[in-house]
């Protein structure tokens, strides 16, 4: 298990990150960029940054977090 600095957290920051088991994501490995919108106690709300996604909003656990730019 990956941990990242929750301290570098905040809004504007970009992150890459793993789908959950329970979105079913048909690449368990593949890696999903994101800016930081908002930050919660245990979640960040991002907008997508993928090619094809762009613009759409979800939330991500931080321990589904792998790394931060």
């Amino acid at each position: 298990m990956i941990v990242v600095d929750e301290s570098l957290l905040c809004e504007n920051v970009i992150i890459w990150y793993r789908l959950p088991p329970r979105q079913l994501p048909k690449n368990r490995l593949k890696l999903w960029k994101g800016k930081v919108l908002r930050k919660g106690l245990t979640i960040v709300f991002v907008e997508s940054l993928q090619e094809g996604y762009e613009g759409q909003t979800e939330y991500v656990a931080f321990g589904d977090i792998v790394s931060i730019e």
